[in-house]
């Protein structure tokens, strides 16, 4: 939102949600991520698995990072239940920044 977080693949596979810094340089740490790796295929945010995001302290409300359910004992990240992704704005194929947007993807290729 107004560019303070991004969301990303990163170089593990999963989806990241982090800062514009991290998200260009694709590093596994973040914020927020789902645990569901990809790197052979690429899997759309909204199709991603609901109950596989995984937050931190910097990310969750402090009540319910406390009560909340580990990924692994002892460690920071706290299960998110029931997270969803919602598109909320979508270009069309025609659109120039798709273009745009297609012709760096393809350069990332």
């Amino acid at each position: 939102m107004d560019g303070k977080w991004f969301m990303y693949r990163d170089v593990k596979g999963n989806m990241m949600i982090s800062k514009e810094a991290s998200c260009a340089k694709g590093p596994a740490h973040g914020f927020i991520y789902n645990t569901l790796a990809t790197a052979d295929g690429v899997v759309a945010p909204t199709a991603l698995p609901s109950n596989k995001w995984l937050s931190n302290a910097y990310a969750s409300l402090e009540a319910q990072y406390a009560s909340a359910k580990r990924h692994r004992p002892g460690r920071i990240w706290a299960r998110v239940p029931n997270m969803r992704i919602t598109a909320v704005h979508g270009l069309d194929d025609g659109d120039p920044s798709m273009a745009v947007a297609l012709r760096q993807l393809a350069a990332l290729a």
